[in-house]
């Protein structure tokens, strides 16, 4: 990848782990934005509070996916899809939302439309393919994420239809 060239595997590592660091803060904003709708969609508040906990989850899951590529850092590399400017847009995307929602330009019917281009955005960014390793506890850490946001859209989508 053109983003590595001339980079040591160390200065490699350094860059998947600052990013993977930045995708557990996506995912903390993602709850905020949960947390946020929980509050002003009164009627579904359980629900988002459900997405809410599940995200703090995929926020712990991350830290302990960037914990096994410092333990065995020699084991890990940027896979095909590894984007740092797709995660920075990622971020702005929902900070953008969040302050949406605070400021009233979001109205409450475009809750659950927003809430599933978040879950789709986390689809496309998709943990199996932004880091390549063989270690298992890793590889199954980075599927449980991409099946939850899959299960999460599909029941945004779900509640949508409601």
């Amino acid at each position: 990848m053109d983003i590595f060239k001339g980079k040591s595997h160390s200065e490699i590592v350094d860059d998947i782990v600052l990013n993977l660091g930045h995708l557990a803060d996506c995912e903390l904003e993602i709850a905020n934005f949960y947390k946020l709708c929980a509050e002003k969609g009164e009627k579904d508040n359980q629900f988002w509070e459900g997405l809410v906990k599940a995200e703090h989850r995929h926020a712990d899951v991350i830290k302990k996916m960037v914990e096994l590529i410092k333990a065995s850092p020699k084991d890990y590399k940027p896979g095909h899809s590894f984007n740092p400017a797709a995660i920075r847009t990622f971020r702005m995307q929902i900070e953008g939302n969040i302050h949406d929602l605070k400021t009233g330009k979001m109205g409450l019917d475009k809750l659950f439309h927003m809430a599933n281009e978040i879950e789709e955005s986390a689809v496309e960014i998709s943990f199996m393919k932004i880091v390549e390793t063989q270690n298992e506890e890793f590889n199954a850490l980075a599927k449980q994420i991409d099946t939850d946001c899959l299960a999460h859209k599909a029941a945004i989508q779900k509640r949508a239809a409601e």
